[in-house]
């Protein structure tokens, strides 16, 4: 899954680099991984895409208060979700 684009988030947490795709199915969503399918609640899965890039020139970026160094990118995905690349 291109993590650039989409963020899925399970009852296990941030999976989306190990997801390989997902689907609607039956009231679930079906998440393939490398190697096996798992069906989820829709209520234990959250699904956002198309993340919006922040600018993030002459700014400190920090996670749990601590700046991050040799920051290249920012993505922004809703409800206060973002990821980062060094």
């Amino acid at each position: 899954m291109d993590e650039r684009k989409v963020l899925i988030i399970t009852s296990k947490g941030d999976q989306t680099g190990e997801i390989v795709k997902y689907s609607f199915h039956e009231g679930k969503v079906c998440i393939w991984f490398k190697g096996r399918e798992e069906p989820y609640k829709y209520n234990n899965v959250v699904i956002k895409m198309n993340p919006k890039l922040v600018d993030i020139e002459n700014k400190t970026v920090l996670y749990a208060g601590i700046p991050l160094r040799n920051i290249k990118e920012v993505l922004y995905l809703a409800n206060g979700k973002c990821r980062v690349w060094q």
